[in-house]
């Protein structure tokens, strides 16, 4: 009997060039924020994000050059949410850190008013700039999320309408049926579209897939301040085991918030669209704290260009999970997902795949998280000297979107080892 499987697919590209506004209390200003969403755990969406690059340190990460997506990774579970039941439904939002379906809901509400925000904020740039320069002066930048559900018609199994019209109503999502000749080229050609090429393959072959979740966002934006190229050279940077190797430094000395103590420097570099890249000398303790307590000084910084790729594809998430209680989810004896489809299915897995580019003008991410479930019974399981952010040796970094909210989103971890 042909292997049955749904993969709940979650797409994420960062893109672009960017810089964004000040900190509270600066007298830079910012323009206004996203709205903010009730009934959301600020800490437990920090918990989550912070377990999880934890997890990943103590698994085999530690010394490498990686990036992961913890947006990417609960959009993902919230479809796997909206189609689960009883004991499954609560271990899955426990581990996602939301303490009710209604939580889940309102996390992604805030992402998709952080959308809303960006586009209104680059229409009214742009609407500006139209009057003073004409089209060339408009800014290129972008930032979507948009989500679809598929259903192989060849297999057995099919989306509830009720779920169909959950995820339509929460999370904007279109539902579709195709045959397994052509659910391939369909979700591929629907990821392509919706990362602008970024990533034009999710999989060679999805014909045995019972169904196909997509989550896609994307982001094209700009540093704030722009690393000029005349000042880009290449030095030696130190790696995690004390051998050099040669990189790209962007260099320019600005006001930045910058905190420093003991163990650790960081410094934050704001991108248009209320965006914003934190760079992290030493440990990553307390980083929200000392992010609240950073101050806007002039600070010389110099960061190598990157290009990370990553890949979690042999079960590292699905342990994640585990650690944090999903039993039910992975026992296809036990799974409930009867409020997605007509048919008994479990998770199997969960892969994530990202890429991250920066250059002087600003960012370029992908990440791709699939969440594999299987069908059960079928598949076995300024006046003074300028402070100074040199990383020409083993650092991380963080990309968020609304830092200075009360509730910011961790789009991306990353660190620069080697």
């Amino acid at each position: 009997m042909r292997k049955i499987i749904s993969i709940l697919i979650s797409v994420l590209f960062l893109a672009g060039t960017a810089a964004c506004t000040a900190k509270p209390g600066s007298e830079t200003s910012k323009p206004d924020e996203p709205i903010e969403y009730e009934n959301v755990n600020a800490e437990l969406n920090e918990n989550f994000c912070g377990d999880l690059i934890a997890f990943l340190n103590q698994n085999g990460f530690s010394e490498e050059n990686y990036l992961v997506s913890p947006t990417s990774f609960r959009a993902a579970l919230c479809l796997a949410i909206a189609g689960a039941e009883g004991q499954t439904r609560e271990e899955l939002l426990a581990a996602a850190g939301f303490q009710s379906v209604d939580e889940a809901n309102a996390w992604y509400d805030g992402i998709r008013a952080s959308v809303e925000w960006f586009r209104e904020n680059l229409r009214l740039e742009n609407k500006d700039a139209e009057a003073w320069l004409g089209e060339a002066g408009k800014a290129d930048r972008a930032f979507s999320v948009v989500n679809s559900v598929w259903n192989n018609t060849d297999i057995q199994g099919n989306f509830l309408d009720t779920y169909k019209k959950y995820v339509a109503e929460h999370y904007d999502a279109v539902a579709n049926s195709v045959s397994a000749a052509e659910i391939t080229d369909a979700v591929n050609g629907w990821c392509n579209e919706n990362t602008n090429g970024l990533i034009p393959v999710i999989s060679d072959d999805l014909s045995e897939n019972a169904s196909v979740l997509v989550n896609a966002l994307y982001l094209r934006t700009a540093w704030t301040r722009v690393f000029e190229e005349y000042f880009t050279k290449k030095d030696a940077f130190t790696c995690l085991d004390g051998s050099e190797v040669e990189k790209e430094f962007m260099e320019q000395t600005e006001d930045f918030a910058f905190y420093q103590d003991e163990s650790k420097t960081l410094v934050v570099l704001p991108m248009k669209g209320n965006m914003y890249f934190v760079a992290v000398l030493g440990d990553c303790e307390n980083l929200p704290e000392a992010i609240q307590n950073a101050e806007f000084e002039k600070v010389h910084v110099k960061l190598p260009k990157l290009e990370i790729e990553s890949s979690f594809e042999h079960s590292e998430l699905v342990r994640y999970l585990a650690s944090r209680g999903v039993v039910k989810a992975f026992n296809k004896s036990a799974a409930d997902f009867s409020a997605m489809s007509d048919f008994p299915w479990f998770i199997d897995d969960i892969i994530q795949k990202t890429k991250i580019k920066t250059d002087e003008d600003g960012i370029e991410a992908a990440a791709v998280t699939a969440i594999e479930v299987k069908a059960t019974g079928f598949m076995e399981p300024d006046q003074s000297k300028p402070k100074e952010f040199i990383a020409d040796h083993p650092f991380s970094f963080y990309i968020y979107s609304g830092l200075w909210n009360e509730n910011p989103e961790m789009l991306f971890y990353g660190q620069c080892v080697k």
